[in-house]
């Protein structure tokens, strides 16, 4: 039969071969080779082309089990599978490989929640488990226990994938992957190994102490492809006595300097816990130029001191204006960046995605780098005929300087534009001491080779000892045998 592509190396018949034993593992129903399925499958939003991303056919296990004997059979006809979890992740290529003819090999089935524990606040759940499934099992149980969530697909995506690829949300639990706590993964050869704690026979301490013994082996399992995590602890917040929402407007664009350096000491203070947003106007009523949305959290004593130190810090500037849920509680912007704080999962996506490449790089929480980052790609993107657009993502040292570049589809020259600037914003922003922390399956290699050849050689060496015959996400964050 026809496939939509090949692995590359692998013949037809050794194809062929491969499907069948995948289908008697599966059943037929979880194997799709057709071509326009794949292509649905494989659809995504950003400028890359599909067919340099084509998959050549897609698999759905749904017990870690099933994950293992899928790899050995890989192994054994040299077939390798790009891993998804439930395949939204749409800003960076949904669930389509980086390089052409692999396998999707989606997670999503696998969705059972395995753990949920209020008194320790942590929840065990596997790939496949999205935050709405979560967020209801909550919610129906009556546990006093909060999501740290992504603003997009929020209620179709999950907590395993974004936190493998380091997402980030809007609650003091702010970065995903450091609220991790004990994986269960599955190597290239098929071993299952439980990191951390989890080594231990009946461990109590699994999902309640990352470290384990001896050396930390976690991180190498996110961004990467040395693994598959069919398994995750993740810690939950417990839910707070209060909780104070805020938005800050500020009518001028050269307040944004000033601003990060006032919002910088109250992050790491903890004043401000929660990983705020630094966001420009979208034609909201009330908005400035610049708006901090912000939250408090703790008892009522705590947020009224607390509240009172922002204030004053803020008092500085002319022409803001300070807004709570008493001011804006039924707003709809104000509103979703409320629940976006609060962990509270929609019924539908918050926004409604548009064709775009999304540009994520690191900044310093510093006013003056803030500034040089926004000079330097509002040049670029107009250079390019596009119009600069970003939030800022507020951790207490450094912030995620969210930009999103719009295409049109349908429109083939902006399409190109829309990579061309892409690469050039990688480009100059490496130059100036700048790098991303995630990019799109389009440009893994390029982002790659910005963090210099030490460290890529390291990456190479631990594929090789792990995963010799390359099987598992070849490409993942430019990462090949």
């Amino acid at each position: 039969m026809g496939y939509p592509s090949l692995p590359e190396g692998v013949n037809e018949e050794q194809f062929d071969r491969a499907i069948s034993e995948f289908k008697i593992l599966l059943g037929n129903e979880n194997v799709h080779t057709d071509k326009k399925k794949i292509r649905i499958f494989t659809g995504f939003i950003i400028s890359a082309n599909v067919e340099d991303h084509l998959p050549s056919a897609v698999i759905f296990p749904k017990r870690a089990e099933q994950v293992s004997n899928i790899i050995k059979i890989c192994t054994e006809y040299k077939v390798p599978v790009w891993v998804s979890s439930t395949g939204k992740n749409l800003g960076y290529g949904s669930m389509a490989p980086s390089k052409k003819g692999a396998v999707i090999l989606s997670l999503k089935r696998m969705g059972r929640i395995i753990e949920i524990n209020q008194e320790l606040c942590y929840a065990v759940v596997e790939p496949g488990v999205t935050y709405k499934h979560l967020y209801d099992h909550i919610q129906e149980n009556d546990f006093k226990l909060w999501l740290n969530i992504p603003t997009g697909p929020t209620p179709v995506a999950g907590p395993v994938g974004t936190s493998l690829d380091r997402g980030t949300g809007y609650t003091p639990y702010g970065d995903n992957f450091e609220h991790v706590c004990g994986m269960e993964i599955i190597l290239p050869d098929g071993e299952v190994l439980r990191t951390g704690m989890g080594g231990i026979p009946d461990s109590t301490c699994w999902q309640l102490y990352k470290w384990g013994y001896g050396p930390y082996l976690d991180g190498i399992f996110s961004q990467s492809n040395f693994g598959i995590c069919v398994k995750m602890g993740i810690w939950l917040m417990p839910e707070p006595e209060d909780f104070h929402p805020f938005a800050i407007t500020f009518p001028r664009y050269e307040d944004l300097p000033d601003m990060v350096d006032t919002l910088r000491p109250l992050r790491l203070a903890n004043v401000i816990p929660n990983s705020c947003s630094i966001a420009p106007s979208y034609g909201e009523d009330y908005a400035g130029v610049w708006n901090i949305y912000a939250a408090l959290y703790g008892t009522s004593e705590q947020i009224r001191v607390n509240w009172n130190i922002v204030k004053s810090k803020f008092s500085k500037f002319e022409g803001i204006n300070l807004f709570t849920k008493e001011d804006l509680g039924d707003h709809p912007s104000f509103e979703m960046r409320a629940k976006l704080m609060k962990g509270v999962v929609p019924g539908k996506p918050f926004s409604k995605f548009t064709h775009a490449n999304w540009f994520v790089p690191i900044v310093p929480s510093v006013g003056k780098h803030v500034y040089k980052q926004k000079m330097l790609a509002d040049e670029i993107i107009k250079n390019y005929g596009f119009t600069y657009n970003a939030e800022l993502i507020v951790g207490p040292r450094s912030m995620h300087h969210v930009i999103e570049i719009p295409f049109n589809k349908r429109n083939e020259t902006e399409q190109k534009k829309s990579t061309e600037c892409y690469s050039e914003l990688i480009r100059v922003f490496a130059m100036n001491g700048y790098g991303l922390y995630r990019t799109n399956i389009a440009f893994m290699d390029v982002v790659g080779e910005t963090y210099g050849p030490t460290i890529q050689n390291v990456f190479r060496k631990i594929k090789v000892a792990l995963d010799p015959n390359g099987i598992i996400s070849p490409g993942k964050s430019g990462i090949v045998i």
